[in-house]
């Protein structure tokens, strides 16, 4: 046999090839999903499931959405994001500008602690620095400062720092529940809080019904039973005395047993 390429790999090389052209065809299709995204100037190339994004884009959020658009496509693994942010002539803005832009929005924006995060600018690129509690507050602040006119990338160096729970939290939400279970087994309290599960009011117990209201109407009888469950009769779980209501508890005045 020769040292030339056998016709498998010939068909592999092939196949190879088909599979990159279509996976770079569906990442252009899906840009088209970004209403606002302007790709005249993107590049696309396939490595294997590897998507390398080249070229310029108008804006920082922009080179955002191409990334999220191309993770989006099936059989991609993996994107190098390329991308150069070129804004256009009347969106430039000086670092300066830039840097003090960023500080009105981190202090406007009621997701960022105040004070807790500081940017500086260079060259475009804000670098936010900080400590926060949560992450939600550390995604809040990259977005709002990623937003402004003549950005063009973000360094986020924030540092998210839980505050520490309290050392008794087991204890309290153990508390808590058997609370919410005593409540429960006492009177049957979520059907009380439904107001109309008259089903369930009925299965237990603790239940005494009202009278059943009649209306004639010459077609015969029609049953209307009120909604307010302060018309039931409930009996005490400890006596069985009529239980009261009174400011949003239920009270038994025989025994003092009382549930709120």
């Amino acid at each position: 046999m020769g040292g030339g390429m056998s016709i498998e790999m010939w068909r592999a090389e092939d196949d190879d090839a088909l599979f990159r052209s279509e996976l770079q065809q569906q990442v252009f299709d899906e840009f088209e999903w970004e209403a606002t995204l302007d790709v005249a100037d993107v590049g696309v190339s396939v490595d294997d499931h590897v998507v390398t994004l080249s070229g310029a884009v108008r804006s920082y959020p922009d080179k955002l959405k191409a990334e999220r658009a191309a993770k989006r496509v099936r059989g991609v693994q993996a994107v190098r994001n390329g991308l150069a942010v070129v804004p256009p002539a009347c969106d430039q803005r000086s670092d300066r500008e830039i840097a003090r832009a960023a500080g009105q929005v981190l202090d406007a924006n009621v997701l960022v602690p105040r004070d807790a995060v500081r940017a500086t600018v260079g060259g475009g690129w804000v670098h936010l620095v900080g400590e926060v509690s949560l992450d939600a507050e550390r995604r809040a602040a990259v977005a709002v400062v990623a937003r402004l006119l003549g950005v063009k990338g973000v360094a986020d160096e924030i540092t998210v720092k839980p505050t520490p729970a309290p050392g008794d939290l087991k204890a309290s939400l153990a508390t808590a529940l058997q609370r919410y279970l005593d409540a429960k087994e006492a009177v049957g309290l979520h059907a009380l809080l439904l107001g109309g599960a008259e089903p369930e009011l009925a299965k237990t117990d603790f239940v005494q019904r009202p009278a059943t209201l009649s209306t004639g109407t010459g077609m015969g009888t029609k049953s209307s039973q009120p909604r307010n469950v302060s018309q039931y009769k409930l009996k005490c779980p400890a006596c069985t005395s009529v239980l009261s209501f009174e400011e949003g508890c239920v009270k038994c005045h025989s025994c003092g047993f009382s549930q709120c």
